[in-house]
């Protein structure tokens, strides 16, 4: 017994010890696991920008999360949406996680799901750890963005949008309309959020045409959650979707097509789930 009373007084007084003391305790919370070299990339959906994750962003952040939201091109910027493709905003996509040297868990939603899929092309060299699909769009090789949705899902998109053939852009034309098919909220600050995370589309990214290495896409761990209330990609069009993705997981929110603004909670549980998988 006094020996090893001994023995923990000088482990305690090494510095080096100290050092796996710390380390063993990092490593007994999963949360905090995943969190060391590994960093949540959120990447938005059509008319959305960045800042439409920022609750979701808060959540991961007080369970001890690293996370960053990607503006894709199209947002408020100076770049001609004549300009803006699929293949150019996976590349902006792709230049933006370079740097940070860490796996990548990709939360994609919408038409993100395209952009994502497509830059394990333009950048095959970032360590993809899993992609958590939401109510998105996932092509596959030699498809386009949209080819699995339904003439009823285009119908719904279209009543608070309008293509403008002059500026390439898809127009918020009926901001009432756009809320309620993109969400249904009779929420007013709820409302008001939507509008104020949202922007006219850059058009031409629909044309694109997907492209990765098959086999590498199909080790990557995928999940799929569910808006059940949906009518821009309604939820059979989801379900067609995921069928295709080998998925490990599924979840689902009550919910319209943009639970990050609506019902962030609900979404940031189960992203905490899916995270420890």
């Amino acid at each position: 017994m006094k020996n090893s009373i001994h023995s923990i007084y000088l482990c305690i007084k090494v510095t080096t010890c100290y050092i796996l003391i710390f380390a063993g305790l990092s490593f007994s919370n999963p949360a905090l696991s995943i969190t060391n070299d590994t960093i949540t990339v959120f990447v938005h959906g059509a008319h959305l920008t960045a800042q439409s994750w920022q609750e979701v962003e808060l959540g991961l952040k007080k369970k001890g999360y690293q996370s960053m939201a990607i503006n894709l091109p199209g947002r408020k910027d100076n770049i001609n949406p004549k300009d803006i493709t699929l293949d150019s905003s996976a590349k902006y996509l792709c230049d933006a996680i370079k740097p940070l040297n860490k796996k990548v868990v990709f939360v994609t939603h919408s038409q993100g799901g395209a952009v994502v899929n497509h830059a394990q092309s333009i950048c095959p060299t970032i360590d993809v750890d899993r992609i958590i699909y939401l109510a998105s769009v996932s092509p596959l090789k030699g498809e386009k963005p949209f080819d699995k949705l339904s003439p009823e899902d285009e119908s719904n998109y279209y009543k608070g949008i309008a293509y403008d053939e002059a500026t390439g852009l898809m127009i918020i034309k009926n901001k009432d309309a756009f809320i309620e098919s993109f969400s249904s909220s009779n929420n007013p600050p709820q409302r008001q959020s939507i509008l104020n995370f949202s922007v006219s589309e850059p058009a031409y990214i629909a044309d694109g045409i997907v492209e990765n290495d098959s086999d590498k896409f199909s080790a990557i761990k995928k999940f799929y959650i569910f808006t059940q209330r949906d009518q821009i990609i309604s939820l059979a069009s989801q379900v067609n979707i995921q069928k295709k993705l080998n998925t490990i997981k599924t979840s689902s929110i009550d919910s319209g097509h943009i639970p990050m603004i609506t019902h962030p909670d609900d979404l940031v549980s189960i992203l905490l789930d899916f995270m420890v998988i």
